[in-house]
């Protein structure tokens, strides 16, 4: 059903219906398609006919990120965070840029906003205990771990880091 579905979308987009929305929807399926450089194509053409269109920004720094550009993709969830600074998603999505940049303070704040507005969101306190365990602050790490697990009991990456932590302290 993917393949129909970018097929259509593909369609659409080569002709002069193409609009924000559909480029949107080519390149969140191009990215479940493991194709960042499409997805950042499409959400770039997205944003050229509706600049303030902040899902297309917000995948936009995912398409940037897992291409390993992560100044860029900062950059965009920024603008993301600062249009919504409700937005546990991009806060989320922006600490986890500042992980891979190695700037573990920026990482811990963003992750802690992210729980400011959404204090059950499993990869929030799974990114915020991993930031905590990195620093060797284990007891902390372990409570972000054992929250996450309560929220999501079969959350595997807050078991699995929850168990390395235990053993770590």
């Amino acid at each position: 059903r993917h393949a129909e579905a970018g097929e259509r979308l593909r369609e659409i987009c080569a002709g002069p219906q193409a609009d924000a929305e559909s480029w949107f929807f080519l390149g969140a399926l191009s990215g479940m398609q493991a194709d960042a450089a499409g997805a950042e194509n499409c959400f770039r053409k997205a944003l050229v006919l509706t600049p303030g269109f902040l899902p297309a920004r917000f995948n936009l720094g995912i398409a940037l990120r897992d291409q390993g550009r992560l100044d860029e993709a900062r950059a965009e969830l920024e603008a993301v965070v600062a249009a919504q600074p409700g937005n546990a998603e991009a806060y989320n999505a922006l600490g986890y840029v500042y992980v891979r940049l190695e700037r573990s303070g920026d990482a811990e704040r963003c992750f802690r906003a992210a729980l400011a507005s959404n204090p059950a969101f499993p990869e929030a306190l799974t990114n915020l205990g991993n930031v905590l365990a990195s620093r060797e602050r284990w007891s902390e790490g372990v409570d972000f771990y054992r929250r996450a697990l309560q929220v999501a009991p079969g959350y595997a990456d807050a078991a699995l880091n929850l168990g390395r932590a235990l053993v770590a302290q």
